[in-house]
C-alpha cells in the first residue's frame, strides 16, 4: 500500500470508529512498508507468516544463502528437505507445496514467446508482484 491509499483507508475507519480515529489524530498515520517487487519479495512472505521479523530475517538469510539464486528456478534446485532445514523447520511440507506451485506458475507467465514492447508491458500487469 502507498501513502495515498493508507490516507484513504484510514479515513474510512476513522468515519467508522471514533476511537480509531482519535489514535490516527495522536500516532498520525502509519508509513508505507515498501518491498522490492519480485519472486524474493514473495518468498519472504511465505516465510515469515506467522513468526517474528527477527527470525523471519534470520530464516530468510540461510535461505537466499541454500538457493542459487532467488527465483522460481533457483528454488527448484533445492530440495524440500534442505529447505525445511534452511528454515528450522519453520516452513511446513505445506507451505514448501504452494510455494513451488506459485513459484512454477511465476516462471511460467514471465516466459512469453516474443520479448517486445508488449512483452514488457504484459510483465508489467501480470507479474506474480500483483498476486502477492
Amino acid at each position: 500500500m502507498n501513502k495515498r491509499q493508507i490516507t484513504y483507508g484510514l479515513k474510512a475507519l476513522s468515519r467508522a470508529d471514533s476511537d480509531l480515529a482519535e489514535a490516527i489524530t495522536i500516532f498520525g498515520a502509519p508509513q508505507p512498508r515498501v518491498r522490492p517487487q519480485g519472486f524474493e519479495t514473495f518468498l519472504g512472505t511465505i516465510v515469515s507468516q506467522q513468526i517474528s521479523t527477527a527470525a523471519a530475517a534470520a530464516i530468510m538469510g540461510r535461505v537466499r544463502t541454500l538457493l542459487p539464486s532467488c527465483t522460481p528456478e533457483g528454488l527448484d534446485q533445492v530440495s524440500d528437505a534442505a529447505l525445511r532445514a534452511a528454515a528450522c523447520t519453520c516452513i511446513a511440507a505445506k507451505r514448501v507445496g504452494r510455494l513451488r506451485r506459485d513459484a512454477a506458475s511465476c516462471s511460467r507467465r514471465r516466459r512469453p514467446a516474443r520479448r517486445s514492447t508488449r512483452y514488457r508491458q504484459h510483465r508489467e500487469r501480470h507479474s506474480c508482484r500483483e498476486i502477492y
